[in-house]
């Protein structure tokens, strides 16, 4: 399992401003990224605050990941295991026996939260974006040009190609800056561990 933490901010601008802001960074990558969230029947946050999402880069099968979110104090933690498509079809079809007899202990606390909050995918979305990252600040810069979202389809999330509803309004962009805060997992967990909240099976990680 791998872990980052970082905090995050998010506007929206109109295409004059995106024009003008690209133009003081370096050249821009594009990219695309599929996302399934994860959400509780008739609800709209897991009971321990984290949220979980697959996603895949650039249509990239070897670019799958589980994905396992918590908001504290303005610091997003970010935990992530990649996964294989046949293990991400097994999820879709409510297969996850397997994820429980991991030694991967987000896999384990995925399958735990499935069964406790109920957790099912909810919703597809198909960002593209263009992305910019300093590695000196550790800062990376998002433009997400379309926002894509329909509600959850298996067969749709590894379609070569989508049209979905854009979420967008006409002549905007998502601007996304992330900023890394390098603080030790360790130190992290005795700062903001949660006693309310299920730790991973295996132990607190």
């Amino acid at each position: 399992m791998n872990h980052t933490m970082y905090q995050q901010t998010c506007r929206t601008m109109d295409l004059c401003s995106y024009e003008a802001l690209k133009k003081t960074m370096p050249q821009l990558m594009e990219s695309s990224l599929r996302k399934i969230s994860f959400l509780p029947e008739n609800c709209s946050r897991t009971k321990s605050g984290l949220s979980y999402q697959i996603t895949m880069e650039s249509q990239n099968e070897n670019l799958i990941y589980l994905e396992q979110k918590q908001t504290i104090h303005h610091n997003i933690r970010k935990n992530y295991v990649r996964i294989t498509r046949a293990q991400c079809e097994q999820i879709f079809a409510g297969d996850t026996l397997w994820m429980f007899l991991s030694d991967n202990t987000l896999l384990q606390s995925f399958y735990f939260q499935m069964q406790i909050d109920r957790l099912k995918p909810v919703l597809l979305s198909d960002i593209r974006r263009e992305v910019c990252y300093d590695i000196h600040t550790g800062i990376s810069r998002v433009f997400e040009t379309s926002i894509g979202q329909v509600a959850f389809q298996p067969e749709l999330f590894f379609a070569e190609l989508l049209n979905l509803p854009e979420t967008l309004r006409p002549n905007t962009v998502r601007y996304i800056e992330k900023k890394e805060q390098i603080v030790p997992i360790a130190v992290y967990d005795m700062l903001h561990h949660d006693p309310g909240t299920l730790p991973a099976a295996g132990g607190a990680y």
